[in-house]
C-alpha cells in the first residue's frame, strides 16, 4: 500500500492538477482518493472552487480571504517584529492587486499570514493528517507521511505561499517523510502577452534558490505567535514543467492538457511512484545526478475503456434529462410523440379531469357536520319537512331558510361550511398534484405538464366567468343578494303532488347548498388559478406534505436542468462551481481525441478518430439492445420513485444531486452490461509497434525545454528514474518484445535488466506508461531552472523591462516593485542570486 499522503493545490493551477488527479484516480478505481490520502488546495479568488463530480468531491477548499486587505496589512505589521515585515506591502497598492492576490506574490503571503487564515490552513494540514494517519499500514516503513505542493509559479497565491507552506508543514507535521514539489511554468507564448507571469515565475525560482542553499536557515516569528527556526530545504526534490519541450517534440497544446500529464504525476506517485523512484533517486542524489531539482518525461498508450464508459454514461444522462425537458415530443411508453400534434387531447382530458377534480372537492363539504351531529345533505332531508309541516320558532320559512344560508347567520351552514373549506381547498391540491405526479411519471416530460396546469388555470377562469353568470361572488353581501332570490324561488311553487313536497324544497335547498359552496369557495379556487400562474409560494395542503404544482416552479425545473445540461451562463459563479453534463462530455472527449498531450488513446482498430467513433457508437447501441429499449428513462436512476418528487428540490441541491446520479447510474449500467470490450493493450502495441514507440521516445524528453546555451541537455545517468508501467510481468514482457529492435528506443533494453525500471500494478488497467526523470545535464551539472531553462534569459531581460514600465507608469520604485515580486528576500539578496546562477551557467 502506499504511503500515507497529502497533496497539496495552491491557486487555481493547483486546484487543476488535484481535479486530474483525482480523476485519474477514479478512473482506474472507481473512487476518487485511497483512504490514507488527502486533497487540499488553497485559493485566494472567492470565485474559485472544486468542480462537481461524479462522486462527492474529495478536494477540500481552504479559503484565504483577503477582504478587507488595509487592516490585515497593518495588523501584520503590528504583529511581526520590524526585522521581519520587510516584505509587507505597502496598503496604498490594494487597488493595483484586484481579485484574490491579483497576480502579486505579496499579497498571497499576506493572505496566508493574515487571521485568520493561518489558524485555518494550519489545522487544514493537521486535520488532513489525523485523516490519513488513521489508516494503519502493514508495513512500518510506509507508516511516515509525505506530502506534495503543486500549483503554477505565475500567479500572486502560488508564488505567495509555497515557501511558507513546506516550512509549515515541517513544522507541524511529527514523522513526516518530506515535502515534494511539482511546479508548472509558462512556455514561451505568453512572452509579450502577460509579461507579469514570467516575472512571477523568476522571483519564485530565486526564492527557492535562496532557501535551497544549506546555509539557509528559515527564521520567521509566525502568526500563532511561535517562532519557528528550520535549517533543511523547503523541498526534497522541486520538479518543473511547462508546455514547451525539446527535440522537435510538439507543445503540449493547451494549459489544460498540462493539468492532465502533472495529475498523472501526481496519481502516480500516490499509488507507489514514488517509493519505486526513491530507491534510484538515493542513488542519482549520492551520484550527484539529481540535486535538488529535476523534471520529467511521461508518456503512455492506453484503451481508455473508463473514460469511454464514463462518455456513454454521460450521454445517455444529457439523452434522459433532454427527454424531460422536450418541448416538441414526449414518450408514451416507447411510442415517440409530437407535443403540437396532441395538445388538443391533452387540453381536453386536463379539463375534464379538473371538472371532477372540482366536483370532489365540492362534494367534500356535503360531509360537513351541522347541528352537532348530521352530515348537511342529511340535514336538508329535515329541514324541508320542517319547512313543509313549519316546524320552526322564526316568524317564517323565509326566515328560517335565510337563518340557516345566511353569511350573517352563526352556527348554519355556511359557517360549518365556511370552517370547513380547508379541506376542500386540501382535495384540489392534492388531485392536481397527483395528476402532474402521475403525467410527470408516464411521458417523463415537463412539457406536458406545464400544457396541463395552464388548462387547469383556463379552466378556472371559464368556470369563474360563467360562476358570474349565475350571481355568485365571493364577496358575503353579493351572496346575500342572490338567497334572496333563492328564498324566494324554494317557497314558490314549490307543491307538486303531496307527496313530493318534501323532496322538492330538499332539491331546491340542495341547489342553494351548492351556490353557496361555490360562493364560499370562489375566492380560493381563484388564489389556486393565480398561484398556480405566479411567482409567489407555492399553496400547501394543511398538514404541509403536499404542495401544489405550479407552472413557474416547472419552469424553473426546466431551466435548472437545462443547466445541469449545459449551462449558457458562463459568468455566473454558481455555474463555475457546478459542471455540466455537457461540459463534461466535451472534456472526456476532448482528452480522448487531444494529441498534444503524450497518452496515444488506442481502440481495437486503430488510434484515429474513426476508430474511436467506430468504438463508441458500438457501445451505444449494444447499450439499447441490451436493456431492451430505445429511449432512457428514469427507472435507471430512480427505479419506480415519483420522478416529480425526486426533481422538486432546492436549486443548488438539484444540480449536483442530477449531475452525480445520472452519470453513476448510466455508468453503472453501462460497466453492468459489458458495453464495452476488454482490450490486450499490449497486444496493441505488438501489432503497432512503430506508433507505440514513439510514445516511449516522447517519454525520453523531458516537459520542459531547456539547452539554453546549446551546449546543456539532459542526459541519462544510471541511477536516475526510468521506468515501465504496467498491471503484469506478460504486459511488459510483450511491450518489450514489440519494441526491443527499435534503435531510437533502445534505452527501454536496460529495464529489462533492472528490475527497479519495471513497476507493476494490477490496479493500473488498460495503460502502459513510460516515464522518464530528468535531472542530470550534459555538462555535470544537476539541472537548475534558473541556469537551464532554454528562455531563462528573455526571463530575467521581461523582469527587467517590466520593472521599469512599472516605474514609469505607476511609479512604483524599485524598492517597492521588489517588495511586491519578491515577500521572501530583498533585493540586494535577489541580485546576488541571479548573478551567482548568471555566471555558473
Amino acid at each position: 500500500m502506499a504511503k500515507p499522503t497529502l497533496l497539496i493545490g495552491i491557486g487555481t493551477s493547483g486546484l487543476r492538477v488535484l481535479e486530474e488527479t483525482q480523476k485519474f484516480y477514479f478512473e482506474h478505481t472507481g473512487k476518487n482518493k485511497p483512504g490514507n490520502v488527502e486533497y487540499l488546495y488553497l485559493e485566494t479568488d472567492e470565485s474559485s472552487f472544486p468542480s462537481t463530480t461524479v462522486l462527492k468531491n474529495e478536494i477540500k477548499r481552504v479559503y484565504l480571504d483577503l477582504s478587507d486587505k488595509e487592516t490585515k496589512i497593518n495588523n501584520l505589521k503590528d504583529q511581526l517584529p520590524e526585522s521581519e515585515s520587510h516584505w509587507i506591502p505597502d496598503p496604498n497598492y490594494i487597488k493595483d492587486a484586484g481579485k484574490g492576490a491579483g497576480g502579486m506574490p505579496a499579497f498571497g503571503r499576506v493572505a496566508l499570514w493574515s487571521y485568520p487564515n493561518f489558524n485555518t490552513v494550519k489545522e487544514a494540514i493537521n486535520s488532513a493528517f489525523n485523516k490519513i494517519n488513521n489508516h494503519t499500514q502493514v508495513d512500518s516503513d510506509n507508516t511516515r507521511p509525505a506530502v506534495f505542493i503543486t500549483g503554477s509559479l505565475t500567479g500572486g497565491t502560488g508564488s505567495g505561499v509555497f515557501i511558507d507552506i513546506a516550512y509549515m508543514i515541517k513544522k507541524h507535521i511529527q514523522g513526516l517523510e518530506d515535502v515534494y514539489g511539482l511546479f508548472l511554468t509558462p512556455g514561451r507564448d505568453y512572452m509579450g502577452k502577460d509579461n507579469i507571469l514570467y516575472c512571477n515565475t523568476l522571483s519564485s525560482l530565486c526564492s527557492l534558490e535562496k532557501f535551497n542553499q544549506p546555509e539557509q536557515e528559515y527564521h520567521m516569528s509566525w502568526p500563532d505567535s511561535t517562532t519557528t527556526k528550520i535549517n533543511d530545504l523547503p523541498f526534497e526534490i522541486s520538479h518543473f514543467i511547462s508546455q514547451d519541450r525539446n527535440d522537435g517534440i510538439a507543445q503540449v497544446k493547451s494549459l489544460s492538457g498540462l493539468y492532465k500529464i502533472a495529475g498523472l504525476w501526481m496519481f502516480l506517485n500516490i499509488f507507489g511512484l514514488r517509493e519505486k523512484r526513491d530507491r534510484r533517486l538515493v542513488d542519482s542524489k549520492g551520484s550527484a545526478f539529481i540535486d535538488k531539482y529535476g523534471s520529467f518525461g511521461i508518456a503512455a498508450v492506453q484503451y481508455p475503456k473508463r473514460q469511454l464508459e464514463e462518455l456513454l454514461g454521460v450521454d445517455l444522462s444529457i439523452n434522459l434529462l433532454n427527454r424531460w425537458i422536450d418541448p416538441i415530443a414526449y414518450y408514451n411508453k416507447s411510442n415517440k410523440n409530437q407535443i403540437k400534434a396532441v395538445r388538443q387531447r391533452i387540453v381536453s382530458d386536463t379539463i375534464t379531469h379538473f371538472e371532477r377534480t372540482l366536483k370532489n372537492a365540492f362534494d367534500t363539504l356535503d360531509a360537513t357536520i351541522v347541528d352537532g351531529e348530521n352530515r348537511v345533505l342529511s340535514d336538508l332531508k329535515i329541514k324541508a319537512e320542517q319547512i313543509n309541516k313549519k316546524e320552526y320558532t322564526e316568524q317564517s320559512a323565509y326566515h328560517f331558510i335565510k337563518r340557516w344560508f345566511s353569511s350573517y347567520g352563526d352556527n348554519n351552514y355556511y359557517t360549518a361550511v365556511k370552517n370547513n373549506l380547508q379541506l376542500a381547498e386540501d382535495e384540489l391540491i392534492q388531485r392536481i398534484h397527483e395528476l402532474i405526479s402521475t403525467t410527470i411519471d408516464r411521458t417523463e416530460n415537463l412539457q406536458i405538464s406545464k400544457i396541463q396546469l395552464s388548462a387547469i388555470s383556463d379552466a378556472i377562469k371559464d368556470n369563474r366567468e360563467y360562476w358570474e353568470t349565475l350571481g355568485i361572488h365571493p364577496k358575503p353581501e353579493k351572496w346575500e343578494n342572490l338567497l334572496e332570490k333563492q328564498i324566494k324561488w324554494i317557497l314558490k311553487s314549490r307543491y307538486k303532488m303531496i307527496g313530493e313536497q318534501n323532496a322538492v324544497v330538499r332539491d331546491r335547498l340542495k341547489t342553494t347548498f351548492d351556490l353557496m359552496k361555490i360562493h364560499l369557495m370562489a375566492e380560493r379556487v381563484w388564489r389556486l388559478k393565480k398561484n398556480i400562474t405566479d411567482e409567489t409560494d407555492p399553496l400547501k395542503t394543511f398538514d404541509g406534505n403536499i404542495t401544489l404544482p405550479k407552472i413557474p416552479k416547472i419552469d424553473q425545473l426546466i431551466k435548472n436542468i437545462s443547466h445541469v445540461i449545459d449551462s449558457q451562463d458562463r459568468n455566473n459563479n454558481s455555474n463555475k462551481k457546478n459542471k455540466t453534463l455537457q461540459s463534461r462530455y466535451n472534456d472526456i472527449e476532448s482528452e480522448l481525441k487531444d494529441t498534444t498531450i503524450p497518452i496515444l488513446r488506442v481502440y481495437k482498430d486503430g488510434s484515429s478518430p474513426e476508430a474511436f467513433h467506430r468504438t463508441y457508437d458500438s457501445a451505444k447501441t449494444r447499450y439499447f439492445t441490451q436493456t431492451g429499449k430505445n429511449i432512457t428513462s428514469k427507472k435507471t436512476i430512480i427505479e419506480e420513485a415519483s420522478l416529480w418528487d425526486y426533481i422538486n428540490t432546492s436549486t443548488d441541491k438539484l444540480h449536483t444531486t442530477l449531475f452525480r446520479d445520472c452519470i453513476t447510474k448510466f455508468e453503472s449500467d453501462v460497466i453492468r452490461l459489458a458495453c464495452f470490450e476488454d482490450m490486450d493493450i499490449a497486444e496493441y502495441i505488438n501489432s503497432n509497434p512503430k506508433e507505440s514507440g514513439k510514445m516511449a521516445l516522447i517519454a525520453k524528453t523531458p516537459l520542459i525545454m531547456v539547452n539554453n546555451d546549446n551546449k546543456t541537455d539532459f542526459v541519462e545517468g544510471k541511477g536516475i528514474p526510468r521506468l515501465v508501467i504496467g498491471k503484469d510481468k506478460s504486459q511488459i514482457d510483450k511491450v518489450f518484445n514489440a519494441l526491443q529492435n527499435d534503435t531510437e528506443i533502445s534505452y527501454l533494453n536496460s529495464y529489462v535488466e533492472d528490475e527497479d525500471g519495471i513497476w507493476l500494478n494490477e490496479e493500473i488497467s488498460n495503460i502502459v506508461i513510460f516515464y522518464v526523470e530528468q535531472g542530470y545535464m550534459s555538462n555535470g551539472d544537476s539541472f537548475n531552472p534558473l541556469k537551464h531553462i532554454k528562455n531563462i534569459g528573455d526571463i530575467k531581460h521581461v523582469y527587467e523591462l517590466e520593472k521599469e514600465r512599472y516605474s514609469k507608469t505607476k511609479g512604483i520604485g524599485h524598492e517597492t516593485w521588489n517588495i511586491l515580486r519578491n515577500p521572501y528576500m530583498n533585493e540586494e539578496e535577489f541580485m546576488e542570486i541571479m548573478d551567482v546562477n548568471q555566471k555558473q551557467k
